[in-house]
C-alpha cells in the first residue's frame, strides 16, 4: 500500500483500512544520537462535512533543543490550508512547503519561528505548484508545476529575502494521464557551479484510470537534457519517492508490488549494480518517505494499525546494523492520522528567532543561541 496517491495533480493521503498487525521496530537499547533538524507533515482525520477534506500541518523539530525536542508549527494564515511536503531552505533556517491558497497549490517560504506569514514563491505562475527541492549547493530549486518539472536559480537579496529566478522546464508530463512527473530531487553534483553535471530524479505517477501502469522512477540528465530510467525496474512493481539528502551520497526510493519497502543505491551520481533493501522492513507494514541523516542513518515513515486504520509514524533506521527505532517514544508528535514527508538537515547556518505564537518549547528554554554553526540552548 502506498501512503500517498496523486488525485487530479494534487498530493493527498490515501488513508485506508487493512487487516494487518501492528508493525513496530523491534530494536531496543541505546539509539544513535541525531544532531540536526527535521521538518515533517501531520495529516489529521478528515472533517466530515467540513471545507477541508484532508487537513494537514507542517512542523519543525530541533533535535538539540532538549529532551523531548521542541516543535514549531508553521502558521497558516486565513485562506491557507493543507500544508505538506516540507523541506529546508538552502541555509537551513527556513521551511519551504506546499499549501493550498486561493484554491490552488503553491510553494511557500517561512523562516522557522517567525510570526510573519509564509512567502509565496510561485504565486506568479499560471499553474499550481508543489514538491520543491533544492540542489546541494543551494543555487537552484526544482519543483512540479501542474504535471511538469521546472528548475530555477534560487538566491537571497540583501535583506535575506528569498529570490526565485526565471524558470526552465526540464520535464514535460501528461496532465491527468499516466506520466505525470512528481517528487523531483537533485543528485549531489547538480547545481549552477557546473550546469551540465548531475541529474534530477523523479517519478512518473499513475494518475490515470484504474489499472494504469505502476509508477516508475526516471532521471533527467543536465548533460544530455533527456530523461531515462536510472536503473532496471520491474514492470509489475511500482517505484516512487526518490530522495537524495543534503548529507548523504545515497539515492533512496520506495518500491513494492504489495507492501512498500525502502531501497538505496550508494552513489546517486554513479548508479551501478543492484539496490540494497532496508533489511529491518516488516512484512506486515509499509515503509515510505525516507530522508537520509548521513550515510548510516535515515528517518522514514512506517504504518501501524490503529482501530483498523493504517497510519504512519516516524522511525530512525540504520542499514549497517539492520535496526530501527520508533521516534514516537522520544518525541511528542502532534495527534494525527499520519506523520509523513520528513526531511532532515544539519543545523542552520543563519541565526533565527523564536518570536512566533507557534513555538512549543517542551523542556527547552525559549532563547536560542549558536556556537560554531550549531544551535545550542541556555
Amino acid at each position: 500500500m502506498r501512503p500517498r496517491t496523486f488525485l487530479g495533480g494534487a498530493l493527498a493521503l490515501a488513508i485506508t483500512t487493512q487487516a494487518q498487525g501492528q508493525a513496530l521496530c523491534p530494536s531496543v537499547g541505546q539509539r544513535p544520537m541525531i544532531f540536526g533538524q527535521l521538518v515533517f507533515q501531520v495529516v489529521y482525520p478528515p472533517d466530515p462535512g467540513g471545507a477541508d477534506a484532508n487537513p494537514s500541518d507542517v512542523f519543525y523539530l530541533d533535535f538539540q533543543s532538549g529532551d523531548p525536542p521542541s516543535l514549531v508549527k508553521a502558521p497558516l494564515p486565513s485562506g491557507m490550508m493543507d500544508a505538506l511536503n516540507p523541506v529546508f531552505s538552502p541555509d537551513g533556517a527556513a521551511m519551504v512547503f506546499t499549501a493550498v491558497a486561493n484554491n490552488r497549490h503553491d510553494i511557500f517560504y517561512w523562516p522557522i519561528g517567525s510570526s510573519a506569514a509564509p512567502i509565496n514563491l510561485t504565486g506568479a505562475s499560471p499553474s499550481p505548484n508543489e514538491d520543491a527541492r533544492f540542489s546541494r549547493d543551494g543555487s537552484e530549486m526544482v519543483w512540479k508545476s501542474d504535471c511538469n518539472l521546472f528548475v530555477a536559480p534560487f538566491s537571497y537579496d540583501s535583506s535575506h529575502q528569498p529570490v526565485l529566478g526565471a524558470s526552465t522546464q526540464i520535464v514535460t508530463g501528461s496532465c491527468g494521464q499516466t506520466s505525470e512527473a512528481s517528487a523531483p530531487t537533485f543528485s549531489p553534483s547538480a547545481g549552477s557551479a557546473n550546469p551540465t553535471a548531475g541529474s534530477v530524479f523523479y517519478f512518473l505517477g499513475s494518475t490515470g484510470p484504474s489499472g494504469a501502469a505502476p509508477e516508475k522512477i526516471a532521471a533527467y540528465s543536465f548533460s544530455s537534457r533527456t530523461s531515462a530510467a536510472p536503473f532496471a525496474q520491474s514492470a509489475q512493481n511500482y517505484y516512487y519517492f526518490p530522495v537524495v539528502g543534503s548529507t548523504s551520497s545515497r539515492l533512496f526510493y520506495v518500491s513494492g508490488g504489495g507492501s512498500d519497502k525502502i531501497f538505496t543505491y550508494a552513489n546517486a551520481d554513479a548508479i551501478s549494480g543492484s539496490a540494497t533493501a532496508f533489511a529491518a522492513a516488516d512484512v506486515n507494514s509499509d515503509d515510505s518517505d525516507p530522508t537520509p541523516v548521513d550515510d548510516d542513518l535515515f528517518v522514514f515513515s512506517r504504518d501501524h494499525n490503529v482501530g483498523g486504520n493504517a497510519s504512519y509514524e516516524l522511525y530512525l533506521g540504520q542499514p549497517s546494523t539492520n535496526q530501527c527505532w520508533s521516534l514516537t517514544s522520544w518525541v511528542s508528535f502532534p495527534n494525527g492520522d499520519n506523520v509523513l514527508g520528513a526531511t532532515y538537515a544539519p543545523v542552520a547556518t543563519t541565526p533565527w528567532s523564536l518570536n512566533g505564537p507557534n513555538y512549543h518549547p517542551g523542556n527547552a528554554a525559549s532563547a536560542p543561541g549558536s556556537a560554531g554553526g550549531a544551535r545550542w540552548w541556555w
